[in-house]
């Protein structure tokens, strides 16, 4: 059941839980967010507020850190509230995914004299690597037939997932498409994961878009 919620300063869209016990509340702002997280009752109704997410993901691009360690950067941006700072060993060195604690993402952090505007990320779906099914890794496989995917000997590509006649890892693969679109939904719009795969399964949806590359600012 969908309806809007009408206040003073929001317009807000809440879906029921299928159980009818929970009501999902989508917020199109940070500060909507924030107001409603402070909520302890609707009318005479006490209610409590959760947030889906307790850590949220952002990227920089910061070509002036690519010679750093990703652990002597984690010291460097601790202060900032960065529990994880991640390099991918594929592609250009000066994009760095941080990790913070929490549900709010800080519009910048700072680097000694240098401050790098960050933007959330969208982490990839979990894909095993010998059953090329998602949600789990290669160590919690039990699908049968399973094998490593440079062990596979197929002379015809064959999808797994979707069981189309392609690679499971090609970007235009449905399942892919979806389950991207089940992470975007959940870190863009904080919707609980089963609601989330619930919309997905109507409509197969979009990849999350690239890192924008921002230049540093000199503080």
């Amino acid at each position: 059941m969908n309806t809007t919620l009408n206040t003073t300063s929001y317009k807000l869209k809440a879906e029921l839980s299928d159980k009818g016990t929970a009501l999902y509340i989508h917020t199109t702002s940070h500060q909507e967010t924030e107001a409603l997280l402070k909520l302890t009752s609707i009318g005479a109704i006490p209610v409590e507020v959760k947030d889906p997410i307790t850590r949220v993901q952002g990227s920089i691009w910061a070509p002036e850190l690519d010679m750093l360690d990703p652990a002597d950067l984690l010291e460097g941006f601790g202060a900032e509230g960065v529990t994880a700072v991640f390099r991918p060993p594929r592609g250009p060195k000066a994009i760095l995914y941080l990790t913070f604690s929490g549900s709010s993402l800080p519009d910048r952090v700072t680097a000694g004299y240098l401050s790098y505007r960050t933007r959330l990320a969208v982490p990839k779906p979990r894909r095993c690597r010998r059953c090329q099914n998602y949600g789990h890794g290669e160590a919690q496989c039990r699908g049968s037939g399973r094998h490593l995917t440079t062990d596979c000997t197929a002379t015809h590509p064959a999808c797994p997932p979707c069981g189309g006649s392609h690679e499971a890892s090609h970007r235009d693969c449905p399942k892919w498409l979806q389950e991207m679109q089940i992470a975007t939904l959940i870190h863009r719009q904080r919707m609980p994961p089963k609601q989330a795969r619930a919309v997905a399964n109507r409509d197969v949806g979009f990849p999350a878009p690239a890192p924008r590359r921002e230049p540093a600012e000199v503080q």
